[in-house]
């Protein structure tokens, strides 16, 4: 059974869902959100661009601002949780 790493990930889509997403900004860049649909807080990669990913836990139902999308171009739950 094949399964895809997380650096086979494309960029995130624009527009509001589960999971990471690019909101578009007119003035200073565009910003990557990530929302966390799940009952329980969930540990988040984030791909970053210049330097080592990141992670991070998002609570419960948490949707937030993870990085400039200049800097980070995706993030994905890492099947644990926080």
């Amino acid at each position: 059974m094949a399964v895809a790493t997380p650096a086979a990930q494309a960029q995130a889509p624009i527009g509001e869902r589960c999971g990471a997403y690019v909101v578009l900004w007119t003035s200073g860049g565009h910003l990557l959100n990530y929302k966390n649909c799940n009952d329980r807080a969930v540990m988040i990669e984030i791909d970053m661009r210049y330097e080592n990913n990141r992670f991070r836990c998002m609570r419960p139902w948490e949707n937030s601002l993870v990085e400039w999308f200049q800097i980070a171009d995706n993030a994905w739950w890492t099947r644990q949780y926080c």
